[in-house]
C-alpha cells in the first residue's frame, strides 16, 4: 500500500490503530493531514470543522485551458433568462 489515512473518533483510538500498523509493517507517520488526492483539507480543532479545497486542481485545469484571463462569473447564463 502507498498512502493510508486513518481517522478515529479520539486521538487515543488513532495512536492505538497506528501502533498496531507499526508492530506489522515499517510505516511513517505524516502528521495531520494536509492534502490528498489533489484535494486540501483544513481541520479547526477548536470549532470541530473540517473544510475541503480543489484550488489547485482548478487551477491546473484553468492553465490548461488557456482561461486565465476569464472573467468570472456567479451563474453561466442571464438570471431569469426564459428559454423556448
Amino acid at each position: 500500500m502507498d498512502d493510508i489515512i486513518s481517522i478515529a473518533s479520539s486521538t487515543s483510538t488513532n495512536d492505538h490503530f497506528k501502533e498496531e500498523l507499526k508492530a506489522r509493517w515499517d510505516i511513517s507517520d505524516l502528521g495531520p493531514i494536509k492534502f490528498v488526492l489533489g484535494i486540501t483539507i483544513t481541520r479547526s480543532q477548536e470549532t470541530g470543522t473540517i473544510s475541503i479545497s480543489q484550488t489547485a486542481l482548478i487551477d491546473r485545469i484553468v492553465e490548461q485551458f488557456n482561461q486565465q484571463d476569464a472573467h468570472a462569473v456567479d451563474i453561466p447564463m442571464v438570471a431569469g433568462l426564459q428559454l423556448r
